[in-house]
């Protein structure tokens, strides 16, 4: 694969992308789900019936983007600190979107 010096793609941007696009269509469909359109409510409900795995992989996205930021640390922080910003905030997410399906599987009776 091609480093981002050489003008290649760079897959934690790509990371960033997936998981931007996939919170895009996440929390219209958990929170407004008369107002979204068809295909975001049934993003959603898809993801909510396989949450266990769902998470899994999103662990594995943002774990990735945090190790990311950590080792490469000081270089964001001088010239792209767009990346370190997004980490915070897709992190941020995950914890919520974890933190709303546990309670979401609490009210439904899935956990005892």
């Amino acid at each position: 694969m091609k480093s981002e010096k050489s003008g290649g793609i760079n897959i934690i941007v790509i990371l960033m992308i997936v998981v931007l696009v996939y919170n895009v269509f996440y929390w219209p469909g958990k929170f407004f789900p008369t107002e979204s359109p068809r295909f975001v409510l049934t993003f959603y409900i898809s993801v909510k019936s396989h949450w266990g795995l769902m998470m899994l992989l999103e662990f594995l996205g943002i774990a990735s983007l945090f190790v990311d930021a950590i080792s490469k640390f000081d270089e964001y922080r001088e010239k792209s600190n767009w990346k370190l910003i997004a980490t915070f905030l897709f992190t941020c997410a995950f914890i919520a979107r974890f933190l709303l399906g546990m309670i979401d599987m609490y009210m439904e009776g899935g956990v005892r």
